[in-house]
């Protein structure tokens, strides 16, 4: 689930991130909300923890760096090392923070209110459901036939297609969130337990 940015104080956290306060068009902000989205999809996660831990997983001549230096010069970027780490694994961090950081500025700075917050959310969800790995869990038969008719008899068809749709799209996300999840937190991604909640619950 993207960062649409609702409620957050704009201005104190562009100042505190470095970046200029200028307005960014609903454009630029939807487009930044869908590749925000699209990160955090589980094909996106699974290539990018493969990636790291592929690279943090690599035996060669490269140095390990100590974990104390990493902090203290990467610590205004929000990112905690508890382990000594090569330099090339910590190039990969660092770009992904500062790519985080600047796709949260550009939406905190796009437009405001109810139809722009409706249109992120709405770009959002599109850029989630073109994701392979979301639309193939959509599929899993999770209310079988004898089940759906069971509820079309109890409550109508309508009723038990929602039904029938809610506990499909639950299980579905369900299944692929602890992989984003994963590849976030490995990252140290803005992504907590909480947006884990949220993608389960909008699944």
């Amino acid at each position: 689930m993207a960062n649409i940015g609702f409620g957050l104080q704009d201005n104190k956290n562009a100042k505190e991130r470095g970046y200029d306060l200028y307005q960014t068009s609903l454009g630029e902000t939807l487009s930044t909300v869908a590749e925000d989205a699209w990160k955090y999809n589980p094909t996106s996660s699974l290539i990018r923890l493969a990636e790291l831990e592929g690279n943090r997983g690599t035996i060669g001549d490269e140095p390990l760096i100590d974990r104390q230096e990493l902090n203290d010069k990467y610590s205004n970027l929000g990112l905690f090392f508890e382990q000594d780490e090569k330099q090339s694994t910590v190039d990969i961090l660092v770009e992904r923070k500062k790519e985080e950081r600047e796709r949260q500025s550009i939406i905190q700075r796009g437009p405001q209110g109810f139809l722009p917050g409706a249109a992120k959310l709405t770009t959002s969800f599109v850029a989630s459901a073109f994701d392979p790995i979301n639309l193939a869990v959509a599929f899993v038969p999770v209310v079988g036939q004898m089940r759906f008719a069971s509820l079309v008899a109890k409550h109508g068809f309508t009723k038990a297609r929602l039904a029938k749709g809610a506990i499909e799209g639950t299980v579905g996300t369900s299944l692929v969130e602890p992989v984003v999840y994963t590849a976030a937190q490995r990252e140290q991604s803005d992504y907590d337990l909480l947006d884990s909640f949220l993608a389960v619950s909008f699944g």
